[in-house]
């Protein structure tokens, strides 16, 4: 009988328990985090400063307050996420470096989980082998259609030539930016500060579509289209493209007819400073600077890649009432 009484209390107690749980039912909407769908590039051979596509799918969570998507490169800054109306979204980056880089993409979510946290954070990340290009964002003996999309930012691109493209861009040196080419580049940032000017750049491929020379013709700003300024502009971008990682053979320079002995003393002076590396007193009367303007003088000197890629040559030039910096790149071997 005492064993039946405490089996009821029991009974009882648990009956009590079980009104007050039902009395007291949780009735919070708890949050569901998002996820990503697989991370796909669009380039199975990715150089330096070529852009590339990363591609994906996000499928939203629920309940939540707010969601914040954003893609960082390598753990950097990270930049906002837009998707589209199909929940799908789609990246344009470019890489200064060669290398293996990190995508990833983050998915911030808002709200009450059920492990009572309010915040939860989901990612998915891709690898992506970045190799070094063999000129500016382009490999030698890529086909003429390649060498468009690799070109595709540059709102200057001229085709109207069959056998060559054309670009206008500013001159600008620093840490290699290549104007439009990695305008949004994601790395640690590049500099714009050294600007001497505008370029035209041409594209010139052979009989098979094939991507064979690059030509630049430099056009110094107003202060370096003076007689006695121009030469000083040719040791700068010497300056700047042995930064770029280029080797130079001594200076030379050709004549177009016979120079008086005034004339030869000052282009021998001009030559032996150029050589030399002095970048003190230039021209600073002007008369190299009328001879290459009269096309008697024309000093050059060939440029090799230290990765032996590519060789080519600098030279003055004048030509449509101004003066030039003309550089041409073309494969070694």
């Amino acid at each position: 009988m005492k064993k039946f009484r405490l089996f009821a209390y029991a009974a009882l107690a648990m009956t009590g328990l079980s009104m007050v749980s039902c009395s007291e039912e949780d009735k919070t909407v708890y949050a569901t985090p998002g996820s990503f769908g697989e991370l796909t590039i669009d380039r199975t051979t990715i150089g330096t400063h070529q852009w590339f596509t990363v591609s994906g799918s996000y499928v939203p969570g629920k309940d939540g307050t707010k969601e914040d998507l954003t893609i960082s490169i390598d753990g950097g800054l990270p930049y906002n996420l837009t998707l589209s109306e199909d929940n799908k979204f789609s990246v344009q980056i470019a890489r200064t470096q060669p290398g293996t880089h990190e995508v990833t993409v983050s998915a911030t979510n808002i709200g009450i989980f059920h492990d009572g946290e309010v915040q939860q954070k989901v990612e998915k990340s891709i690898d992506v082998n970045v190799v070094a290009s063999d000129i500016r964002c382009h490999f030698w003996g890529d086909s003429r259609e390649t060498t468009i999309e690799n070109l595709k930012h540059y709102t200057t691109l001229n085709q109207s030539d069959p056998s060559f493209l054309s670009i206008k861009e500013q001159n600008m040196y620093g840490t290699v930016s290549y104007a439009k080419e990695v305008a949004e580049d994601m790395s640690s940032g590049f500099s714009n500060a050294e600007t001497y000017g505008s370029r035209i750049v041409m594209y010139r491929f052979d009989a098979n579509n094939k991507l064979n020379a690059i030509q630049y013709y430099c056009i110094p700003d107003n202060s370096s289209q003076q007689e006695k300024s121009y030469i000083a502009s040719l040791f700068k971008h010497v300056f700047l493209l042995k930064k770029d990682e280029y080797k130079f053979k001594p200076y030379t320079y050709t004549t177009n007819g016979t120079l008086t002995a005034d004339e030869k003393a000052a282009a021998d002076a001009c030559l032996e400073k150029l050589n030399s590396g002095d970048t003190k007193d230039f021209d600073v009367d002007g008369k190299v600077g009328s001879l290459i303007q009269n096309n008697k003088v024309m000093f050059a000197s060939e440029l090799s890649s230290k990765d032996e890629k590519t060789e080519g040559f600098i030279a003055t030039n004048y030509s449509n009432n101004e003066y030039h910096i003309m550089i041409q790149f073309t494969p070694a071997n």
